[in-house]
């Protein structure tokens, strides 16, 4: 899933603070026992805070808190962002390295193993925070999903694919398209600078959703090899 955007963050926290009347964790008693388990309780909003506040092995750990402001807010991310290895720091903190290394250490160890360019490349999606509105009522109709090819011995992305549907098969074959030809017709859209990036994957990563799982793409991978005349393009599935 793509990141939330520092606005959308902020606006969850303002609803779950209002939602909880201002009661949260009480920082004091973190890594007791269960209070991670109520991190998880205090942001479910079916649920109200006086159930919690009710219950004695819950009240301890809680507290009521100002929300701080947006600018505050904003600042702090800046610098969150700008401290490298803070982040996953964190994260290792919270979920434990065998969840850092499953979800974010793949693609990073494909860059160190990479010899050469097209040896590796991955695919993914993001739903562009683009609104596409209605010209009479300026009303929401989609959004776009941005789909990439990325190199990972380069970290170039070698191809994309734009659509209005969910990430799906023809999104990847239409970015494995873009992906194998040279770009001719940036001009047309005011780019001068080249995109000389382009060519056949020797190994395509795919997430292992449905959406993916196709004997179309398996056709086009053996017509890319030409009959055996050249390496077949290996499509690989890691865990979604």
């Amino acid at each position: 899933n793509p990141p939330l955007r520092k606005q959308t963050v902020y606006q969850i926290a303002q609803q779950v603070w209002h939602h909880n009347h201002r009661w949260w964790l009480n920082v004091a008693e973190s890594g007791s026992e269960g209070f991670d388990d109520l991190t998880e309780e205090l942001l479910d909003v079916r649920q109200g805070i006086d159930e919690m506040l009710a219950t004695p092995a819950h009240r301890p750990h809680l507290i009521q808190i100002q929300l701080p402001s947006r600018a505050w807010f904003y600042s702090y991310v800046r610098w969150f962002d700008s401290q490298p290895g803070i982040g996953a720091e964190t994260y290792k903190t919270r979920h434990g390295q065998v969840a850092w290394e499953t979800n974010f250490r793949l693609f990073d160890r494909f860059v160190d193993k990479a010899t050469l360019p097209l040896q590796y490349v991955f695919a993914d999606h993001y739903k562009l925070d683009v609104l596409h509105v209605d010209d009479e009522y300026r009303e929401i109709l989609s959004r776009l999903w941005l789909t990439l090819l990325i190199d990972a011995y380069s970290r170039a992305v070698l191809g994309i694919f734009l659509a209005y549907e969910d990430p799906c098969i023809e999104s990847v074959q239409g970015a494995l398209g873009h992906a194998i030809w040279p770009k001719t017709d940036l001009e047309a859209f005011g780019i001068s600078q080249p995109w000389a990036c382009f060519g056949i994957p020797q190994r395509l990563s795919l997430d292992n959703a449905w959406a993916h799982h196709s004997y179309s793409l398996e056709e086009l991978a053996r017509a890319l090899a030409g009959g055996g005349h050249f390496t077949a393009m290996e499509i690989v599935f890691r865990p979604p």
